[in-house]
């Protein structure tokens, strides 16, 4: 169980447009820690999107069902200037618009 892709990047802050799509058989949230952003895609197949303002920083995501986040259902969120740690999972790139 988890994120594809586990690390996102998105190269300057402002509002970024996601979306989520439940590829599972079981429920899912997308949540990004301290920013008051969630994405429900509860059934099979589902897509959820959503808009986002983020500021430079380094955020964490996560399914908040319980026990998903637990079973490695979390990922990373870099923004702007960041400093990105060497990479030792997916990355895919992001661009606000």
């Amino acid at each position: 169980m988890g994120f594809t892709p586990s690390r996102l990047i998105v190269h300057e802050p402002g509002r970024v447009a996601l979306t989520f799509t439940n590829d599972g058989t079981i429920p899912h949230t997308f949540v990004i820690e301290g920013r008051g952003f969630k994405l429900k895609a509860f059934d099979a197949g589902e897509t959820a999107s959503g808009t986002v303002t983020l500021p430079d920083g380094a955020w964490f995501f996560y399914c908040d069902i319980r026990g998903h986040r637990e079973a490695g259902m979390e990922g990373e969120l870099f923004v702007g200037d960041t400093e990105i740690p060497p990479a030792t999972t997916t990355t895919m790139e992001l661009r606000s618009g």
